[in-house]
């Protein structure tokens, strides 16, 4: 994945968390009477979180290349679609979590809580990756 997006964006990246699901595409080519060759790919809903090997920040311009031309050999085939720092995403969790209870009809009792680091990590990563799953259902990219 990090060769390809250096072939289409120009940019060294690594990969940094993420939660990717792999697949074989395979295939028949009727003209030929030949079967297709068979490749890895990477699922529709997978996650990839990305940094540029040399601590640059990367150009809008690029990330916008990137998502329009896509990633892989068959995109021509409508595979390889790629969503940055997709709407739906929204914004990170903060690791203070507030609650409030009504104890009585009337009355409020606020709770603040601190969550751990790696709980609300999780709980993005899991909210994040649902998300992902619905838009490329909604796309008809499963």
């Amino acid at each position: 994945m990090c060769a390809a997006i250096k072939r289409t964006a120009g940019i060294d990246v690594e990969v940094t968390g993420g939660d990717v699901r792999t697949g074989r595409s395979e295939g028949w080519i009727a003209r030929w009477g030949l079967p297709r060759p068979s490749h890895v790919v990477v699922r529709a809903g997978s996650t990839v979180a990305l940094r540029a090997t040399d601590g640059r920040i990367i150009g809008a311009d690029v990330l916008a290349r990137l998502e329009a031309e896509g990633l892989g050999a068959r995109r021509g085939e409508g595979f390889g679609h790629v969503l940055i720092d997709p709407d739906f995403v929204g914004p990170g969790l903060d690791s203070a979590v507030e609650l409030r209870a009504a104890a009585s009809p009337g009355a409020e009792t606020t709770v603040s809580l601190r969550a751990h680091a790696d709980f609300v990590a999780r709980i993005e990563d899991a909210a994040l990756r649902g998300a992902h799953q619905a838009a490329c259902r909604a796309r008809g990219l499963e």
